[in-house]
């Protein structure tokens, strides 16, 4: 009787499970991964299968529309999943490759987080913010995820299957890139930048699988080659075929490479600080004192937080020399702006505070495809016995002292006219920095405008004479204009 009651349930999830979505070949390829299974088993794991093929489809369609560095690791596993079959055996690994799609069937984006990279995409940002996009939208993913608890869902059936070698390789694919990802709250809170996190699962992810689970290498080395000299049957239905899937895993494999530079740059914003657009730091108030009532509260405001307000730059040089100094910083250390040809590059202000509570500010400027990260940080030293407000350039060992001086009309002048390297003072040959701050209205509403010169101007007479008369060298070499607008209530600089 017991026999009788399975049967009948073995044809009813077959009847339900084939309808026009299976084929005869799906059956025939489910019966090579599970032999001697139920009817009823094979069809689950078919339909599961098709699935994985559909999403794989879905996701070459989308990164050929709205392409990132990061999509090559998305469809690199993706491509594996699908040659491996690892959807077929667990129903909740079917349902997390659902959950890790950026768009729904009807090709919508499935959350605000990759409507904004879709719009990044559409925008024409460059790569590091479409990657930045990416790792936001896959992150908010994996707390969806974890959120229904279906990685604990999942690590439980495979321990009822730990002796089925085919569950194992599915639980260290499981281990391999959802395993590795140990600082995701940390990054879902806002204690270290999103490039930090995904870095760190980058690299113990990879240290995984070339450390431990080489027999999951070699599975997913065969069914590549399986799936590029056997020919797959079955009828067309708008999906892309194993042979397909295999060599869009090649390739990805062979691109991947390009993620490095997010895996640098997640390495590089580790010691940031967590981001604070909302913090306050009274640095003008400590370097001024009583003369900070002479400068315009909202200039104050500014320099407190500057991650409340957007901005444009442009920048123009006076002579060539500086242009091609410029354009050297830009390749060589990937801060710099030489395109003096642009009308205004928009431009993104980002505040972090470290673990002393100094300021660490970033600004990020769009030229173009090239995204310019400009890091220092702000903090109030001694010098010379009086407190001297700082920009410390941590990478170049780099320290500038900055003299604030009111300039009437709640103007404010920043001007550094020396250079410390590890702490050494160094001659400057008459090069001087200075940045001037005013506020204007405009179009009804109220803007600071920051006019940043690099001067050339000796302390002798000599030098003068030299650079004037001789060499006619101007004494403006370059000039940088911020036209900074505060953001609406609420909003952050995206």
């Amino acid at each position: 009787m017991a026999t009788q009651v399975r049967a009948k349930h073995d044809r009813q999830v077959v009847e339900t499970c084939t309808g026009p979505d299976l084929c005869e070949a799906d059956l025939q390829d489910a019966t090579r991964f599970l032999l001697g299974a139920s009817d009823a088993a094979k069809a689950e794991f078919a339909l599961r299968q098709l699935r994985a093929r559909r999403r794989t489809t879905r996701l070459l369609e989308f990164y050929l529309l709205f392409p990132c560095r990061m999509a090559r690791l998305h469809l690199l596993a993706s491509c594996a999943v699908t040659l491996g079959r690892l959807c077929g055996y667990s129903r909740e690994f079917d349902a997390m490759g659902e959950h890790f799609m950026p768009v729904a069937s009807d090709g919508t984006a499935r959350t605000s987080e990759w409507d904004a990279y879709i719009q990044s995409c559409k925008a024409g940002h460059p790569p590091a913010t479409r990657d930045e996009r990416w790792i936001a939208a896959h992150m908010n993913d994996m707390e969806i995820v974890q959120a229904h608890g279906l990685d604990q869902q999942f690590y439980q059936k495979a321990a009822e299957h730990s002796r089925d070698p085919m569950w194992r390789m599915v639980q260290r694919h499981m281990e391999v890139t959802l395993g590795s990802r140990l600082m995701d709250s940390a990054a879902l809170s806002g204690d270290i930048a999103w490039e930090t996190a995904i870095a760190h699962s980058l690299g113990l992810g990879f240290k995984r699988l070339f450390s431990q689970r080489w027999d999951l290498l070699r599975y997913f080395a065969k069914e590549t080659a399986r799936a590029l000299l056997v020919r797959s049957p079955g009828p067309k239905r708008g999906l892309a075929s194993y042979r397909m899937t295999a060599l869009s895993l090649l390739k990805n494999t062979l691109l991947c490479s390009s993620v490095y530079r997010t895996y640098r740059r997640g390495v590089k914003a580790a010691g940031r600080g967590t981001e604070r657009p909302d913090a306050v730091w009274p640095l003008l108030q400590e370097a001024m004192g009583v003369r900070i009532a002479e400068v315009h509260p909202r200039i104050v405001e500014f320099y407190s937080n500057p991650a409340r307000f957007q901005a444009r730059v442009r920048v123009h040089f006076s002579t060539l020399p500086a242009r091609i100094g410029s354009m050297f910083a830009a390749l060589l250390l990937g801060q710099g702006l030489y395109e003096s040809h642009l009308d205004g590059s928009e431009t993104r202000f980002r505040a972090f505070r470290r673990s002393d509570g100094s300021l660490h500010f970033v600004r990020e400027i769009y030229c173009q495809n090239n995204l310019r990260s400009f890091d220092s940080d702000f903090a109030i030293r001694t010098l010379d016995g009086s407190p001297r407000l700082f920009e410390i350039f941590d990478d170049l060992k780099i320290a500038v002292p900055l003299q604030m001086e009111p300039v009437g009309n709640g103007a404010l002048l920043i001007h550094g006219d020396e250079l410390f390297y590890r702490g050494i003072r160094l001659p400057l040959f008459g090069f001087r920095v200075q940045f001037r701050s005013s506020v204007a209205e405009s179009d009804g509403q109220t803007e600071i405008r920051i006019e940043g010169r690099l001067l050339l101007q000796p302390r002798s007479v000599q030098g003068t004479f030299l650079l004037r008369t001789i060499l006619r060298r101007p004494e403006e070499l370059g000039r940088i204009s911020y036209v900074v607008r505060a953001l609406p209530a609420g909003a952050t600089a995206s």
